[in-house]
């Protein structure tokens, strides 16, 4: 593995990264604020969090697990979350793009997942926000909805059928078809 120009990498088959404890640090700083309701130290902690693993997501190099995001996640996001990686959609969560951050994204392809949970979204808010990311960055947005990715999918023939997407109605597996499950550099 060639060494990448700012981050430190080991020499063996495993990258090891030297600001594994900072990140971790600044994790539970993010746990924290999101605990106590601090959501600007939240939202910059997370900032934080991605700006420390840049030059490896610059690099191509997928590492969404740096942290257990699923400590932060709503029960909504956690079932997509189970739902992406059985699907093998390769996403980072809580991506930041512009001034938001998008709940599942893949940096590379520009493709985002939102798990919209009624008191959280409004249509035409969020309708705008996709707007302005296709606009300024070329984001590509599917919205799921909780109840379409709690109900029970289970077809006429006993197989469970992916969640369907509220607007465009395509399934994560076919999300998963059109883009493929590697970064641009495995």
């Amino acid at each position: 593995m060639k060494p990448l120009m700012g981050c430190a990498v080991d020499a063996g088959a495993i990258p090891f990264d030297p600001n594994w404890l900072e990140q971790q640090s600044t994790f539970e700083r993010v746990v924290d604020a999101r605990a106590c309701g601090d959501l600007p130290a939240y939202f910059a902690g997370i900032r934080s969090l991605y700006r420390q693993q840049q030059c490896r997501i610059d690099a191509g190099e997928y590492e969404p697990l740096f942290v257990d995001w699923k400590r932060l996640f709503t029960p909504i996001e956690h079932e997509a979350w189970t739902e992406l990686r059985a699907c093998r959609l390769t996403m980072f969560p809580q991506f930041p793009a512009l001034k938001f951050f998008l709940d599942f994204a893949d940096p590379w392809r520009k493709l985002a997942i939102e798990c919209d949970g009624a008191p959280w979204h409004d249509g035409k808010r969020d309708h705008e926000r996709d707007r302005a990311l296709y606009r300024a960055e070329g984001w590509t947005v599917f919205r799921f909805t909780g109840r379409e990715l709690w109900k029970d999918r289970i077809n006429d023939d006993g197989e469970e059928d992916p969640p369907t997407c509220c607007i465009t109605g395509v399934t994560m597996k076919e999300i998963y078809e059109i883009w493929g499950s590697k970064c641009p550099n495995p």
